[in-house]
């Protein structure tokens, strides 16, 4: 298989475990018994068969996404307009709402996870690809997720440090996502993500 091939299969099979989208083409390219070679699977199958670094970067955003819900939640005073993300995980600050300690470590946890298993599954899947712009293109989002990961170690009790990884998150993700859409333009069968990336 030519590597434009392979790298299509093998984003197609990504997307596929994760149990986002239904390809018609059967994918086997993970398994020696033929990993979804049985067309349409259902979900439980995908995940049961799915390689761990996939499943793992498919739980890890709503893993994060979980914990900011959850320091919101447990913070009354907390406000769209009035605060930023980050100020959930100060440690000792109350304006926002009782339990500071508890609030900063769900908040902060939930994102350090978060990058630690997307910089692993990104190493990963760079080791899987043959392709080298798509290699190239996935560059960024190593650094983008040790930035998050970052902002999670380094709270706001940590200035100007906390200011300097965030800003440096906000920045390298939008180039994360235009990279890599810029790479797959080259792949019909990737021209939809592509063009979500690079909105």
């Amino acid at each position: 298989m030519s590597n434009a091939g392979a790298t299509v299969k093998h984003i197609q099979t990504i997307l596929d475990a994760a149990g986002h989208v239904y390809f018609v083409h059967p994918l086997q390219e993970y398994s020696n018994t033929g990993l979804f070679a049985r067309g349409f699977m259902s979900l439980s199958e995908k995940i049961r068969e799915a390689p761990k670094p996939i499943l793992m970067a498919t739980i890890a955003p709503l893993f994060a996404l979980t914990c900011i819900a959850a320091a919101i939640f447990i913070s009354p005073d907390f406000s769209w307009t009035g605060n930023a993300l980050s100020d959930l995980g100060h440690y000792i600050r109350t304006d926002i709402g009782p339990n500071p300690v508890v609030r900063a470590i769900i908040f902060n946890v939930g994102l350090t996870v978060t990058g630690i298993v997307m910089v692993y599954y990104i190493i990963w899947l760079f080791r899987q690809l043959n392709d080298l712009p798509t290699k190239i293109g996935i560059i960024p989002y190593v650094i983008a997720s040790v930035f998050l990961t970052a902002i999670g170690i380094f709270s706001e009790n940590f200035s100007p440090t906390h200011y300097i990884v965030s800003v440096g998150f906000f920045f390298s993700f939008p180039w994360a996502m235009w990279f890599i859409g810029l790479s797959w333009l080259r792949f019909r069968e990737l021209w939809w993500f592509a063009l979500i990336s690079l909105a």
